[in-house]
């Protein structure tokens, strides 16, 4: 797919690829409504990581919803609020497909944790 390495024309953002497909494939959100911009559920996995294009140190995450400005994700591991997480759909060592998005949140679960990314500044390393 390598849709985090390019970004849609109408759209800066280097995560319009998923958001579109998240659109097509996916459904809204429960909370559709709620939000200021609406949410697609779909259950895509990524890699993170919290160093740009360290493999070594890479996770898998599942996308549990996404929209133009932000994106949960279901984690085993925690990450602070205001870090950086470096997301790609494929493990890759270069950096220039990696995507840097910004920690809002991190919340415990059961099942591990939800990570609420922030969209709004992400940026392909």
């Amino acid at each position: 797919m390598q849709g985090l390495e390019r970004a849609d024309q109408r759209n800066t953002s280097p995560f319009a690829p998923l958001l579109a497909r998240a659109k097509r494939e996916g459904r809204p959100d429960v909370h559709f409504g709620k939000r200021r911009h609406a949410r697609f559920t779909l259950g895509v996995t990524l890699v993170a990581s919290t160093r740009v294009a360290d493999l070594e140190h890479a996770w898998p995450v599942v996308m549990v919803n996404i929209s133009e400005e932000g994106m949960a994700v279901r984690s085993n591991r925690s990450v602070p609020r205001g870090d950086p997480l470096y997301l790609n759909d494929a493990p890759a060592a270069n950096a220039e497909s990696w995507v840097q998005a910004k920690v809002m949140h991190c919340t415990r679960t059961e099942e591990g944790y939800v990570i609420g990314i922030s969209l709004r500044d992400a940026v392909t390393r």
